[in-house]
């Protein structure tokens, strides 16, 4: 009978600890089975986290880049401005040492923005026109030296016919000699023409606008005593009826920033 309980009780905990003993042998086997699987998903939650982070990054930097370009515009505008208030006080200042005519004649600061093609035409075009009371016609100086006539207004700007253009003729005189003639470009300088032959003209005399309308030009005539250059080279022959002058100018219209509109005919 003893025998018998001894076995009865073997049984009931062989029959107790089997299942706990083959459900753990199964989970284990169960985790090592599934363990690359489960790593495979844990990187692939890092990557995701890290291309998360990434493009965070991204927009931050796309936003830092576009904040740059427009502090670069920015001092980029200041520049520009800077320089060109530095032109116009270079060119205010010239003016504050000018004297005669030009000094004393209303007028109008102009910045050159477009060089003409032309070579024997040579052209500039100016940044003001009618709404700053340009005309046709009017003179254009550069430190109180002609360098040029209005031929075309716009609202907001104009251009400018250079006195070396092959179709500028300018009314002038020798003032020490008190004789009149003509200045006609020749697309790259300008000679002094109709001199009195016989006359002698000293070397380096003063040319300077003599105050009638040249011949085609537009409606405003030119004021009297604007500096012109001086003379240089006689050109003429004894032969000659009239004597012809090359004139040395001394400012170049063809290297300029910064004029003077004067506005003769101004009402």
């Amino acid at each position: 009978m003893r025998r018998r309980v001894f076995v009865f009780l073997g049984l009931a905990i062989i029959l107790l600890v089997l299942p706990f003993s083959v459900s753990s042998r199964l989970q284990n086997s169960a985790s090592r089975g599934l363990a690359p699987i489960t790593k495979f998903f844990q990187r692939q939650r890092v990557a995701v986290s890290n291309y998360s982070a990434e493009l965070g990054q991204i927009g931050q930097l796309r936003q830092d880049k576009q904040g740059l370009q427009e502090q670069i515009t920015s001092l980029q505008q200041q520049l520009s401005d800077y320089e060109s208030l530095k032109r116009e006080n270079a060119a205010l200042q010239q003016e504050l040492g000018v004297t005669g005519t030009a000094a004393e004649l209303p007028k109008v600061l102009a910045h050159v923005i477009v060089q003409g093609s032309d070579p024997l035409d040579p052209t500039f075009t100016i940044d003001v026109g009618s709404a700053q009371g340009i005309k046709n016609g009017q003179p254009v100086v550069a430190g109180g030296y002609l360098v040029g006539r209005i031929i075309s207004v716009r609202g907001q700007s104009s251009e400018v016919r250079s006195i070396l253009s092959s179709q500028s003729i300018v009314q002038a005189w020798i003032p020490t000699i008190n004789d009149k003639g003509l200045l006609i470009g020749q697309g790259n300088t300008v000679t002094l023409e109709k001199i009195t032959q016989g006359l002698t003209v000293p070397a380096t005399s003063v040319v300077e606008t003599s105050g009638l309308s040249g011949t085609g030009s537009a409606e405003v005539p030119l004021p009297q005593g604007l500096l012109i250059g001086t003379t240089s080279t006689n050109l003429s022959k004894a032969s000659d009826l009239t004597q012809t002058f090359q004139v040395d100018i001394t400012q170049d219209p063809n290297n300029l920033e910064t004029v003077m509109v004067l506005l003769t005919g101004a009402s």
